[in-house]
């Protein structure tokens, strides 16, 4: 394992209280979209703490390449939209943890990121209320909030904006938040046990080339020498936070959040997207790069997102680890991979 990732989870495990780290060894964890960035984290965490891991991905080879041989992971090659094969069962925990999120997935697969996000809810629903599962966390996101006026900051679980449907972007949002409600009604109508995490901008370890999210775009970019160009001169504003303080936030979720409640999870510390570039500038040990202002904006919904942890926090969650450290520690993941 990765130094820097061993060295997060036993700083993560030392922290959880010992009736978590006794409630999740030896139990049957189902994640959906197990090869993704995130997912990928929270399944070596869930492994190094004695968990038996069913991941659901849909490119078996790629998968494979992501973790070493463990006798407690079974990867499974399926696509989520579709109902669960007969023969996953007596699974104690749900993850949905499949989805797409970036501007250039939404352009090209709107349908698929519409579907995955709604219909893989349900299939998760569906076979925890079959099989009997003790509960089911579904991972939505910031999005859900739309548009909101700037007076709402930091966002509220409680507060909700406007999406256009008639827009492209739409399909991430809309679905997140449609799915959220099949929880909220599987929870109440079926008695199924459901909790969701809105995550917002998270980052570390794991950074995929693909991604154009601008953690990946700003930290894989310097890293190669690259010119990096910030819009809108760099004040747009977002909360950034480690994937150490998403996988303490998920377990606070699974083991003390409410049926059918959600929870913010991601930093209140605002911060701009100049602020955050030149912080990764000087963190960065790679030198060359340049950076380019544009006074041009994107179509994100708000210039300035980011959550109020009040009602996680009252779980008992904190984040832990500040930009600067978050910074350093995944350069210092990816330099391995330059090296």
């Amino acid at each position: 394992m990765n130094k820097i990732i061993e060295e997060d989870f036993r700083y993560i495990y030392s922290i959880l209280p010992l009736w978590y780290r006794e409630e999740i060894k030896n139990k049957k964890i189902l994640i959906t979209g197990a090869a993704g960035m995130l997912a990928s984290y929270f399944v070596l965490f869930l492994l190094y703490s004695g968990a038996i891991v069913y991941g659901m991905v849909r490119n078996i080879d790629y998968a494979n390449k992501l973790y070493y041989n463990n006798m407690n992971l079974y990867l499974i090659e399926h696509d989520v939209k579709l109902p669960f094969p007969d023969d996953i069962k007596n699974i104690d925990y749900v993850f949905h943890m499949a989805s797409k999120a970036s501007k250039k997935a939404y352009e090209s697969d709107a349908i698929d990121i519409t579907t995955t996000n709604y219909m893989g809810m349900y299939n998760c629903l569906k076979f925890a209320e079959e099989d009997k599962c003790k509960k089911v966390i579904y991972i939505s996101a910031g999005e859900i909030y739309g548009f909101l006026e700037e007076n709402n900051l930091p966002l509220k679980e409680s507060l909700y904006g406007g999406i256009d449907p008639l827009s492209i972007r739409a399909c991430y949002g809309e679905s997140k938040k449609a799915a959220e409600n099949l929880c909220y009604i599987y929870s109440k109508q079926r008695g199924v046990n459901t909790s969701i995490g809105r995550l917002f901008h998270t980052y570390g370890p794991g950074l995929r080339e693909n991604d154009d999210r601008i953690f990946s775009k700003v930290i894989l970019g310097m890293l190669c020498k690259k010119d990096i160009v910030i819009n809108n001169n760099g004040n747009d504003t977002r909360g950034f936070l480690y994937l150490s303080d998403m996988v303490t936030g998920f377990m606070k979720i699974l083991f003390n959040g409410c049926q059918g409640d959600a929870y913010n999870i991601g930093s209140s510390i605002e911060v701009s997207i100049k602020e955050f570039v030149y912080a990764a500038l000087k963190a960065c040990p790679c030198k060359g790069s340049n950076i380019i202002i544009n006074s041009e904006g994107d179509d994100s919904p708000m210039s300035r997102i980011f959550p109020d942890t009040t009602k996680l926090e009252g779980l008992g969650w904190s984040q832990t680890v500040p930009l600067e450290k978050s910074l350093d520690k995944t350069f210092a993941y990816h330099m391995e991979g330059l090296i």
